[in-house]
Parts: structure tokens; C-alpha cells; sequence
């Protein structure tokens, strides 16, 4: 069958126009599950350890529904580390329902960790509803999140953190998902103790199934002591035992008392559980990115022209052959 250019181009045309539609097709589950704008903001752009600072937010429900008693958690984040180390997470105490197009404000209280390091840190706080899973709220997907900044004066020089995750001996990246066989995983995290002082902690494990909600009992509760000359690294393992939920969510925060490091880890063993880290790649106000979009154009340009291509050389050789 002869192609002619003009149905090529007309093809092209209209393959170019659907693949925006076809794209977003595979994002909708990536939108903003609550029609909230928020803004945070603190009076404070810099402070020291052991403080408390205020912060204040303004959120306003765009739709017409009613949000009843939402929910507001806050990580705190340090931000020029090249990483994304979370030093600090709690619930705000109080909370809040958003009748239809209305805009509620309200404030909350951060204390400062007693040995937290100098730095700059974003106070990241989500809006979520009740039936939200911890996981995605801790991973801001799917929900309305309003930073602010903060740099911390006066504090300590860092101590030991959490260098490296494995997951059966393969690195693993913070918010993505460990697909790992219903015979259970080996976490390993390694401590490394970047100061001059001997670390005397703890590294806390807490498993949760994969859809639980913030304030759930754990699955598995188990703390390891963790004890580091300066300059050393020690690898600290959790054992997943063969388990019948599937997935699972697990929190790990290492900690000395004064100072301590959160993460996040995803485990599934083909449950599809954590289908909404395919919206990780969402803008910040939860509209997702058309990163696949030149993918797919590239793609469809090449088979079209290669088709084209294949046709022509066929007609050139019948006409060779006349």
C-alpha cells in the first residue's frame, strides 16, 4: 500500500496532537486529591537550637464540598545537604475542617532539636484527610504541601547519619519501591559518624502495612543500639520475616537523644500497593509533568518516518524495475 506524503504529514499531525491527551491519560491519578491552595510562612528566617518557632498557615478549600477534620504534618527537611534528610516529623495537634470555598487560618509550634545542626532546613507541612496512608502523606503525593525555609545558627556540627540504604544488597533509593519475594528482605542502613566524638544512639524500625494510616500500631517494633567511634561507619540490618500483607511501609529514624534522621522505606512483593510513586514525578503543586511527552513524539516521529522511508524505497524500486 503506497503512503503518500500528505497522509504521512496529516498522520503525524494528529498523532502530535493526541499525545499530550494520551500522556495526561496516564497521569489523572496524579492530580490533588483536595481542592486546597495553602501558604506557610514563620516570622522567623533564621534561629538556634532549642527553640520554638511559630509558623502560620492560610488554607483556603476551592471547591464547593466540605473538608471535614483534615489533618496537617509536618517533615522538616534539611535542604543543602544534597539529600533528602528528614530530621523531624510530627502532626499538627489540632485539626481543621474547610467548609466550601473558604480560606482557614492556623498556626502550630516546631521545637527546635536541642543538637540540631547549622544549616538551612524547609518546613514542609501536607494537608491530608483522616483515610490518607502514612506513606504517601510522608511522601507528599497526592496532597496540598506549603513549605517555608529556615536557617539554623549556633548548633552543632553534624554527627551520624544515614549514608547508604540497601535492600538485599542493592542500593535503594528514598521514594521509590523495593519489589522483594514473599520470603522477606534484608534492610541494611549504614551509620557513618561524621564527628569528632564517639556516637552512643539508637536506630528505631517500625513496619506498617502499606496502607496504614498515621497513628496505627506498627506491625514490628524493634530497636538496635548503635555505637560509632569518630569517622566510623557501622551497618545496622533489619530482617523483614516472611510476612502475609504484601507490602509494607517502614520507618526508620536513628537518633541520640538530642538529634535524629528519619526514612522512608517502600517494600512490595507485587501488590501494586504504592501505584501513586508513579506521580513522583509531579510538580510541586500536584499537575503532573509532561516528562514523557517527548519520549513519546520522538518515538512516533521515527516509526512514521521509518514507515515512510520503507515505502518510498519500495517505490523508487518499481519504478527502477518499469
Amino acid at each position: 500500500m503506497y503512503i503518500s506524503s500528505k497522509k504521512v504529514t496529516l498522520l503525524l499531525t494528529l498523532l502530535l496532537a493526541a499525545s499530550p491527551f494520551s500522556v495526561a491519560a496516564q497521569n489523572t491519578s496524579c492530580a490533588i486529591e483536595l481542592p486546597v491552595t495553602m501558604t506557610l510562612e514563620s516570622g522567623l528566617t533564621s534561629t538556634v537550637p532549642s527553640t520554638s518557632v511559630g509558623f502560620h498557615a492560610e488554607i483556603k478549600n476551592t471547591g464547593s464540598v466540605v473538608i471535614p477534620d483534615a489533618m496537617m504534618v509536618v517533615d522538616v527537611v534539611r535542604s543543602d545537604s544534597g539529600e533528602r534528610t528528614i530530621v523531624d516529623r510530627f502532626v499538627v495537634p489540632q485539626h481543621i475542617t474547610l467548609f466550601g470555598n473558604y480560606t482557614a487560618q492556623t498556626d502550630f509550634v516546631w521545637k527546635v532539636p536541642v543538637d540540631l545542626s547549622n544549616g538551612s532546613y524547609t518546613v514542609a507541612m501536607t494537608l491530608a484527610p483522616q483515610a490518607a496512608s502514612a506513606a504517601q502523606i510522608f511522601a507528599a503525593v497526592g496532597y496540598p504541601t506549603a513549605t517555608t525555609s529556615i536557617v539554623i545558627q549556633g548548633g552543632m556540627q553534624p554527627s551520624a547519619s544515614v549514608r547508604l540504604l540497601a535492600i538485599n544488597g542493592q542500593p535503594y533509593q528514598p521514594l521509590t519501591v523495593a519489589y522483594i519475594s514473599q520470603g522477606g528482605a534484608s534492610i541494611t542502613a549504614t551509620v557513618h559518624n561524621g564527628s569528632i566524638a564517639p556516637y552512643i544512639g539508637t536506630i528505631r524500625w517500625q513496619l506498617y502495612a502499606a496502607d496504614a494510616h498515621i497513628g496505627d500500631a506498627p506491625l514490628d517494633d524493634t530497636t538496635d543500639a548503635v555505637e560509632l567511634h569518630p569517622g566510623t561507619d557501622a551497618r545496622m540490618i533489619y530482617s523483614l520475616a516472611d510476612r502475609t500483607a504484601g507490602a509494607y511501609y517502614l520507618e526508620g529514624q536513628l537518633s541520640d537523644g538530642q538529634e535524629t534522621t528519619l526514612f522512608d522505606v517502600l517494600l512490595d512483593s507485587g501488590t501494586s500497593a504504592f501505584g501513586w510513586t508513579s506521580c513522583l514525578r509531579a510538580s510541586a503543586t500536584g499537575a503532573a509533568k509532561y516528562a514523557d511527552r517527548p519520549v513519546v513524539v520522538g518515538l512516533i516521529i521515527l516509526l512514521i518516518a521509518g514507515a515512510w522511508f520503507v515505502q518510498r524505497r519500495r517505490s523508487v524500486s518499481i519504478s527502477e524495475r518499469r
